[in-house]
């Protein structure tokens, strides 16, 4: 199964299980990813209990060959998102198994 859920699917599912009109689930959806992304803009780890924990790490400047020409080349540092999800959720994924 490789099926993607967008933004409008997700807010038809949580109306439907919360009897909630879709523009209230939408309200809430678009608070709640702005609110975890200031958060991690403002360097702060977001753990949301049952889901996981988001935070933001820096990737430190590394070098590497260009796949094109073959040459040297660095790639600037960075930050990167991350994401460990709780035990609760990770063990819901990996019940089948």
């Amino acid at each position: 199964m490789n099926a993607k859920i967008t933004f409008v699917e997700l807010v038809d599912l949580i109306a439907e299980s919360t009897s909630t009109t879709k523009r209230v689930c939408e309200l809430f959806l678009r608070e709640l990813f702005s609110t975890v992304s200031q958060a991690l803009i403002d360097g702060e780890d977001v753990k949301i209990k049952g889901v996981g924990t988001f935070k933001v790490i820096h990737a430190k400047p590394r070098k590497s060959v260009s796949v094109s020409t073959g040459n040297a080349i660095e790639i600037s540092g960075h930050n990167k998102l991350s994401f460990t999800p709780d035990k609760s959720l990770s063990d819901a994924v990996n019940q089948p198994f």
